[in-house]
């Protein structure tokens, strides 16, 4: 049930966001909300702030500031010790 997306080719095109559900959906399965709503809160406010974030968030897909998964997770990961 936990499983993220499998088949992801290219890091510059699909974000971190298509294994952040199914790790929401296991920390709330496990009764971690505390840890799952840090987790929702920081990969919301990444995605907000539009600025680490893959080709697939950007406008256009081959957008030259997109960052890739590694990055994106690190952005997130930050923004997590803030919440």
């Amino acid at each position: 049930f936990f499983q993220a997306e499998d088949g992801i080719r290219d890091y510059k095109v699909t974000g971190v966001q298509t294994c952040a559900l199914p790790i929401l959906m296991l920390l709330r399965h496990l009764g971690e909300n505390s840890a799952a709503d840090r987790l929702e809160r920081a990969t919301a406010a990444v995605l907000e702030e539009g600025r680490n974030v893959t080709g697939d968030l950007k406008p256009t897909r081959d957008d030259p500031t997109a960052v890739g998964t590694r990055e994106m997770a690190d952005a997130v990961i930050a923004k997590i010790a803030e919440f």
